[in-house]
């Protein structure tokens, strides 16, 4: 979501080894034009190693970068999918001698996962029934930990390591303007993709104890006879209910996950 050619500003606080402070610490970064604009000017220390961490959106909360430690802490995904923001982070060390003149290069990288959901119907089924998609919602989701910045440049995917155990189970729901018509096509039924913690995932049991996390789709499910529809999910006519499906996913941080859920798969029967 947050790519080199839409992020605008990002901050970063700079620090050298064993010393008792930052050298500078969240200044933040715009950008103007093809131009990076700090909003002040800092000179290189004549002796030293720069240790230099960032991150974006600059409205994250509960950054601590020192000397000693560098995290973001106690963090959790918004409740409102749709204000949702990928973060990135990066690393990168830098001395007067070798970057006064070119500067240091910061390669940002993704810190949260992102989660997508579509459905469709099995091909026998479609003309037996009609599936309407109202919403999604990802159930149990442990939903607060904290990341530590990288202290050596990541050129791959960040290690999921970065965070500790996540806590909190927690629901997040995202709903369509629309109720979807589900076709033997896949068709997406996240107004809004969840950008969810790194971890991994524990199954739900599927009984009456919330003891992990599920998928659940806010659906009406109805026989088709001809030109009449019978309703037979959720029992009361009119109304959507959640059908739900555990998951027990290991979430990397950078990666995009697409589940694909799919209706009446005995061949239109249940």
């Amino acid at each position: 979501i947050l790519t080199t050619s839409n992020i605008a500003s990002f901050k970063v606080s700079a620090s050298i080894a064993a010393a008792p402070a930052n050298f500078f610490t969240d200044l933040q970064v715009n950008k103007a034009g093809s131009q990076w604009n700090t909003a002040q000017t800092y000179y290189w220390p004549g002796t030293g190693t720069l240790n230099f961490f960032a991150y974006s959106p600059v409205d994250v909360t509960t950054v601590a970068v020192s000397p000693t430690a560098r995290a973001i802490n106690n963090f959790s995904p918004v409740q409102a999918v749709a204000n949702q923001k990928d973060v990135v982070v990066a690393y990168n060390t830098g001395t007067k001698a070798a970057n006064e003149a070119s500067g240091v290069a910061l390669t940002f990288k993704h810190i949260l996962s992102q989660i997508e959901v579509k459905a469709e119907m099995d091909a026998a089924a479609v003309t037996n029934y009609e599936i309407k998609v109202l919403g999604t919602k990802l159930g149990r989701i442990p939903s607060t930990a904290n990341f530590t910045f990288p202290a050596s440049v990541v050129t791959g995917t960040l290690p999921q390591s970065q965070w500790s155990a996540a806590a909190t189970p927690a629901d997040y729901g995202t709903m369509l303007d629309a109720a979807a018509t589900l076709t033997a096509a896949a068709q997406k039924v996240t107004k809004d993709n969840f950008l969810m913690i790194p971890q991994q995932l524990t199954k739900w049991t599927g009984g009456n104890t919330a003891d992990g996390a599920y998928i659940a789709v806010l659906c009406r499910i109805s026989s088709k006879n001809g030109g009449n529809l019978t309703q037979i999910f959720p029992p009361r006519a009119d109304k959507f209910a959640y059908a739900a499906v555990p998951v027990g996913t290991n979430w990397l941080p950078g990666k995009k996950y697409t589940y694909t859920l799919n209706f009446l798969g005995s061949g239109g029967g249940g």
